[in-house]
């Protein structure tokens, strides 16, 4: 609760400034919380295949700095193959969530066109890639450790998953918003 509440207050205070960031606030969040869901099920699969709930698999992570490592490049861990599709596919599907929303903006005649620079997309891609790379890492982390105690990850970790995404997309939108704002690009200001 109090995840999603902070991520709601950045929420109201962003679009005080940024209008045009409430088209954009539902697709960083549901694209990295779906991408970050369908992990941690992944996970929870194979940790179901490969151990018993509360002991420790023979692939987990043995010290907490190598859960950086194995979420994308370990060979002991099943998943890190799965991790890193999905975050590449965050790119594509971000664009393409990107080129309709402006087309419906530019179709209702309410564009904006500090929306449509390259600094913009560039900025808008990079934020989204790192929430969904931070999402996975939190995943891997939090699925194992909810395992070891003896809880469903299925169950536990999704919805914390999602709240933390929602939180970290707001967070690091309303960041992009207000550094392209502060390097010059005055028009993303509301009026």
């Amino acid at each position: 609760m109090i995840i999603s509440s902070t991520g709601g207050f950045i929420m109201g205070y962003a679009i005080s400034y940024f209008d045009d960031i409430a088209a954009f606030q539902p697709v960083i969040n549901g694209v990295g919380g779906n991408l970050v869901a369908i992990y941690a099920s992944r996970l929870s699969t194979a940790l179901h295949r490969t151990s018993e709930q509360g002991s420790v698999p023979f692939w987990a992570p043995k010290k907490w700095f190598q859960y950086l490592l194995h979420t994308f490049s370990g060979k002991a861990n099943p998943e890190s193959k799965t991790a890193v599709i999905l975050a590449v596919m965050a790119v594509p599907g971000h664009l393409l969530f990107y080129f309709v929303i402006t087309r419906v903006k530019i179709y209702n005649n309410t564009m904006n066109l500090a929306t449509m620079t390259p600094s913009f997309i560039v900025f808008y891609t990079s934020v989204a890639i790192l929430q969904v790379v931070l999402l996975l890492l939190i995943c891997y982390w939090l699925v194992h450790l909810t395992w070891r105690k003896n809880m469903n990850p299925d169950n536990v970790c999704i919805p914390y998953l999602t709240a933390i995404g929602d939180l970290l997309g707001t967070a690091f939108l309303a960041i992009c918003f207000y550094a392209l704002y502060l390097a010059g690009e005055e028009r993303l200001k509301t009026s």
